[in-house]
């Protein structure tokens, strides 16, 4: 299927590993022009050879920056907010420095960074993609904060997807499940081993697996979806 991107300016932010960079990489594939920010190193993104990558150096937890960086940009057809951040541990000893963390990179910064697009997105319409969690869905031991984060996404888009159709402006979330990125390579095999004991489809993703959900819901193909949180988790979120 092709997604016709050749006239599009996409923003991917959190691209330099993991989903955001697959996500870049898929996009670049279908003709997109891509304006992908990074917090502290080009990591994959240095690797990619296009005249239609342009790389931005951006930290979400900075209003200003983030503002700045979305100003700047002429067109904006679509934006997929990919950073994000996890401080695993109870509740109960969960410094509040951490959850100001989490909840500033998750939430604060996919909230502001939907703010600053819609107002490039105003005449013309657009899409916006924002990465949740099947954590968001679920639930999970340690992560309260993260799938705090993750969950609120849901209540969001559904309101601005109310607020913003009007004007041709969609908004969704993937929420993937267990994806082979670096974030998840450091963790236990047993954790992975558990995971996919309880995944119908008995094995963990490839991030270019969630990329291929994130460009069908940046392009005309996905026209009609608004509002809505796609799990790709392999019916982990089915809970049986």
């Amino acid at each position: 299927m092709k997604l016709n991107l050749n006239d599009k300016h996409i923003v991917v932010i959190g691209a330099s590993g993991g989903i955001g960079l697959a996500t870049t990489k898929a996009l670049l594939e279908e003709g997109a022009t891509v304006h992908a920010t990074y917090r502290s190193g080009l990591k994959g993104l240095a690797d990619i050879e296009s005249d239609k990558l342009f790389t931005y150096q951006v930290d979400v937890r900075d209003r200003q920056s983030l503002k700045a960086f979305l100003d700047s940009l002429k067109e904006v057809h679509g934006m997929v907010y990919a950073s994000g951040i996890t401080k695993d541990n109870l509740l109960m000893r969960y410094k509040e420095e951490d959850i100001d963390d989490v909840v500033d990179v998750n939430l604060k910064g996919a909230i502001l960074a939907t703010k600053y697009a819609i107002l490039k997105m105003r005449r013309g319409g657009g899409s916006i993609v924002l990465l949740s969690s099947v954590v968001g869905i679920t639930g999970n031991i340690g992560q309260s904060i993260y799938a705090a984060t993750k969950s609120a996404m849901s209540g969001f888009i559904k309101s601005v997807a109310l607020e913003m159709g009007r004007k041709n402006i969609r908004i969704n979330a993937v929420a993937p499940g267990f994806v082979d990125t670096p974030m998840t390579q450091v963790l236990p095999d047993v954790i992975k081993e558990e995971y996919i004991k309880r995944c119908p489809l008995r094995r963990i993703a490839t991030p270019d697996e969630i990329a291929s959900v994130i460009g069908f819901l940046l392009s005309e193909k996905a026209s009609y979806i608004t509002g809505q949180t796609i799990a790709v988790d392999g019916g982990a979120s089915l809970g049986i």
